[in-house]
């Protein structure tokens, strides 16, 4: 389904999440702390962490929202 399909690109990271995290108006994101996606979006000035521990990070989403 699309929905796997951009799942699995976002987890490997095998194409820029942020079209896909936006066009779902994600606002935070729990993944797993040494993965691809944690590691970029640790790089990326419209992610904070919120939340850390040793196996998993939080990310809000601080740039420009899509709705005023």
């Amino acid at each position: 389904t699309p929905v796997l399909r951009q799942y699995l690109e976002v987890n490997d990271l095998t194409t820029n999440p942020d079209p896909i995290l936006r066009a779902y108006d994600v606002a935070y994101v729990l993944w797993p702390t040494k993965s691809a996606l944690s590691l970029y979006l640790a790089e990326d000035r419209n992610w904070r962490v919120v939340w850390r521990s040793h196996q998993v990070l939080i990310f809000h989403y601080v740039g420009a929202s899509r709705h005023p």
